[in-house]
């Protein structure tokens, strides 16, 4: 793409990659004295799943900032005269990658734990898609630009990797349907799906969390600018032939167990992070209530839903 990019518009971006995921000797760098980005156009890093993420240093509020949707409709690298032409990166990587790209990431504001709007972008059937992920604490918003029904998350699919659905988990979806994409009024966070409900929703599709999992992506300035995730059977570093982490939904899935003799729950639980093993066997042999934002808790116990009385 960067290639492309020089050839076409005659510029040279500064391009530094500082990923070592890939069968790579190791990149070392420290921790309190790393090197400074100044100067650099580009960062590049990918994961073993074969994700890439870029980092851009063209915000108006300064190359320390993370620049947001519009601001990267006209990038320019730091070589280029005040006469050059502005580029869209974001038109030229959703093009550029064509078929081999799933769909993009990146900020539509700024963001932070409390909240962000996100803006995914991606090609279906030749046409470009843009969609949006709105997010205030814990209730988030799924919706395309125009009204249009949203796809790129495949919400509406049947999840391929489960036994055929029953009547009732059917008539489940439809009601999760209904409830986080037709009933939201984009004015009343409230109105909107919390992490239960879409996890409850997403789990019936191809992408298991895929909502609270991008909603959360931006929580922090690390995650990068632009996040490309690989169509299916593709990956975006070259240097390790085949994937060896799965760079889809369901290679990434696990299997929790609880069992034994203070385990009395008649339902099973449907679906859950594996974030929640920590705090629930914490929760049991402490007799502690794990409350998530206190003493460090990230994620919620499920001892509740184990109707587990505590020792």
């Amino acid at each position: 793409m960067f290639a492309g990019l020089s050839k076409d518009y005659g510029i040279t971006p500064i391009v530094r990659k500082i990923s070592s995921d890939e069968g790579e000797g190791p990149k070392i760098t420290h921790a309190f004295r790393y090197p400074s980005n100044r100067g650099i156009d580009i960062i590049v890093a990918s994961t073993a799943g074969g994700n890439y993420m870029m980092d851009l240093f063209n915000s108006t509020r300064g190359w320390a900032t993370q620049p947001l949707f519009h601001e990267l409709t006209f990038w320019k690298p730091l070589s280029s005269k005040a006469d050059d032409p502005a580029i869209d990166i974001v038109h030229e990587t959703v093009n550029r990658l064509g078929d081999s790209l799933d769909y993009l990431a990146l900020r539509e504001t700024d963001c932070s734990i409390e909240q962000c709007t996100l803006r995914l972008v991606g090609q279906r059937d030749g046409k470009r898609v843009d969609e949006f992920i709105e997010r205030k604490g814990e209730h988030a918003r799924y919706f395309a630009k125009g009204g249009a029904q949203p796809v790129l998350l495949d919400l509406y699919e049947q999840n391929p990797y489960v036994a055929p659905q029953s009547d009732s988990l059917k008539a489940e979806k439809l009601s999760l349907l209904a409830r986080c994409m037709d009933i939201p009024e984009s004015a009343a966070s409230d109105t909107w799906c919390n992490e239960d409900q879409w996890r409850q929703l997403t789990r019936l599709t191809p992408r298991p969390d895929s909502v609270n999992q991008l909603a959360h992506l931006y929580d922090e300035d690390r995650a990068g600018t632009i996040n490309l995730f690989p169509a299916q059977g593709i990956g975006y570093n070259t240097k390790v032939p085949g994937r060896h982490a799965g760079e889809h939904f369901h290679e990434k899935d696990a299997f929790i167990g609880f069992w034994g003799t203070p385990v009395n729950a008649t339902k099973r639980i449907d679906t859950a992070v594996n974030g929640s093993l920590s705090p629930t066997i914490y929760q049991y042999l402490t007799g502690n209530t794990v409350v998530v934002g206190l003493d460090g808790w990230g994620f919620p116990s499920l001892l509740n839903q184990l109707t587990v009385e505590n020792p």
